[in-house]
């Protein structure tokens, strides 16, 4: 863990939002220990081998939860929005609604294990 991070998660205002953050740090971090973890764009972002594996950030209503290689994923209907060249698919997670953090866990193992 990285100090900038943490301090990213820390000053997060609403506390719904900084409990998601640390959920979605921690497995990132259990399932590829050797990411390398940083702040860019001021946002904490997860790279394997050089290559960008994940961020996540807060917004207003809800926390996103990027993961990046989507082409290689097996993205069940429903789970977020691919972007427009599918080398991404963004999660919004709001207050209050279920997010399938073991799905999570399992699409950022294949994106990891592609890098």
């Amino acid at each position: 863990m990285t100090a900038t991070v943490t301090e990213y998660v820390e000053k997060i205002n609403q506390p719904w939002q900084v409990e998601i953050c640390k959920r979605v740090r921690q497995i990132i971090l259990e399932i590829v220990p050797d990411a390398e973890e940083v702040i860019q764009y001021s946002r904490p972002h997860y790279k394997k081998n050089g290559k960008y594996l994940c961020v996540f950030n807060t917004a207003q209503k809800w926390v996103n939860v990027m993961l990046f290689n989507a082409q290689v994923l097996s993205i069940p209907q429903g789970y977020g929005e691919l972007s427009p060249n599918g080398e991404r698919v963004t999660a919004k997670i709001q207050q209050g609604t279920d997010f399938n953090y073991d799905l999570f866990a399992q699409l950022l193992r294949q994106a990891a294990g592609a890098l």
